[in-house]
C-alpha cells in the first residue's frame, strides 16, 4: 500500500517529487504475503507481519493523502482513495473509507461502508475497470 500527496495542493514545505512525478511518497507499506483476499492495518502504528518504508505515516491535518493498494511488482493495484487526517480518525472498527461517483451531482463523494459491504463489492467483476 502506498499513501503519497501533491506538494503544490498543500502548505507544507515538503520537498517536492520528480520531475516525472510530482507527488511526494509519504509511506510504503509491505508484507510478504496477505493472510486472505484482503488485509487492514493502522498506517500510524502497522502490527504483524506490516512493514513501513521510510516509517508509518502521521498524518498532518493540512495535508490530503492519497492511498492506493498494489503488487510488489505493480502488475495489479486498487483504486486511489483521497483522505484527510480527520477522515481516517473517524472511521470505526469495521468501516472503509471509499470514495464513490455521484451521478445526480456529477462529483466524486466519500461514503463510509461497513468492510464486509467493501469486500462484496470488491468480489463483484461489474465494479472492476
Amino acid at each position: 500500500m502506498i499513501i503519497y500527496h501533491d506538494p503544490l495542493a498543500s502548505d507544507t514545505n515538503s520537498a517536492a517529487g520528480t520531475a516525472d512525478d510530482p507527488n511526494i511518497r509519504d509511506a510504503r507499506y509491505s508484507t510478504d504475503a496477505l493472510p486472505g483476499q484482503s488485509a487492514s492495518f493502522r498506517i500510524d502504528a502497522p502490527s504483524g507481519e506490516w512493514a513501513a518504508t521510510p516509517k508509518p505515516l502521521m498524518p498532518d491535518p493540512a495535508i490530503t493523502y492519497t492511498v492506493y493498494g498494489a503488487t510488489s511488482d505493480s502488475t495489479s493495484s486498487t483504486s486511489h482513495v483521497s483522505f484527510q487526517a480527520d477522515d481516517a480518525s473517524e472511521l470505526k472498527p469495521g468501516e472503509v473509507l471509499v470514495q464513490r461517483y455521484d451521478e445526480s451531482r456529477q462529483v466524486t463523494v466519500d461514503a463510509v461502508v461497513p468492510l464486509q459491504e467493501f469486500l462484496h463489492e470488491a468480489q463483484d467483476r461489474e465494479n472492476c475497470q
